[in-house]
């Protein structure tokens, strides 16, 4: 019920049932003040935006890390996912074929299934990917990316290695697109013993040599038969803000909200 008194608004309800329920044949009344100011002030992040990881607004978007399935896991995807990625790549059919998971890609098809998927030895996650390069050849995977040259030119990355066997020489690269003989830039991980461990890489361009928007391929690759479970790939921009990419944080700024929470909603 409203009722108004004296210029004042007060909001009065009653509370018969709820009293009820405690104190049989009890009646009670509550009169609410409008025009009375409380004496906390409400903060603003009461009320925000969330990001759910739909599409790439988080992966990769307002999460700065570029590599897709970077633990190399299955099932990561429904069917309608799986059909689009196909028919924007259609190399990835073969790639599935030889034991690799989506979207990476053999660095060389004509070499054959040199990938072999292990469950339970991973350094995280469930899964990781042996390698098995051929004598006097590079043998490796690779993943098409799209850099933010525009802003900046330089690229820190981590990735998860055991060797098999004997000492193993990996090295991370950028190439040109479906070009493997055009290197742009590389750098070598030493790995050594029979546990997992994480190496540290990075990689520089030169100015000019990748335009903006323009897909590269990173590469992981071992050469001279060496073998190696790989695990965790990690490729982030320079410039990345404690984990965030620096245009999507002036986006979020620009919605001048509160607050920006990534991963969803509390069911996700």
């Amino acid at each position: 019920m409203y009722k108004s008194h004296m210029g004042r608004q007060l909001y009065v309800y009653h509370a018969a049932l709820l009293f009820a329920a405690v104190l049989p044949g009890a009646d009670a009344t509550i009169e609410v003040d409008a025009a009375r100011k409380a004496a906390y002030r409400i903060p603003r992040t009461v009320y925000g935006t969330f990001l759910e990881p739909i599409g790439k607004s988080i992966y990769p978007g307002l999460w700065a890390q570029i590599i897709e399935n970077p633990s190399f896991e299955d099932d990561l995807w429904s069917a309608d996912q799986i059909r689009r990625m196909v028919e924007q790549e259609p190399a990835l059919v073969n790639a599935s074929r030889m034991g690799l998971p989506l979207p990476w890609e053999p660095l060389d098809t004509a070499q054959g299934s040199r990938y072999e998927p292990r469950w339970k030895d991973a350094a995280n996650s469930f899964r990781s990917l042996l390698i098995m390069a051929l004598p006097g050849k590079q043998t490796g995977v690779r993943q098409q990316v799209h850099l933010p040259v525009h802003r900046v030119l330089r690229y820190s990355g981590s990735l998860y290695v055991k060797p098999v066997g004997s000492p193993a020489e990996i090295e991370v690269s950028l190439r040109k697109r479906n070009r493997a003989d055009q290197v742009l830039a590389r750098a070598s991980v030493q790995a050594s013993g029979g546990e997992w461990k994480r190496h540290e890489f990075a990689l520089e361009l030169a100015r000019g040599a990748v335009t903006r928007l323009e897909a590269v391929d990173l590469v992981i690759a071992l050469k001279n038969e060496q073998r190696a479970l790989v695990d965790q790939v990690f490729l982030f921009p320079a410039d990345h803000e404690g984990g965030m990419d620096p245009d999507m944080i002036a986006l979020c700024r620009d919605l001048k909200t509160p607050l920006v929470r990534y991963g969803g909603n509390f069911t996700s």
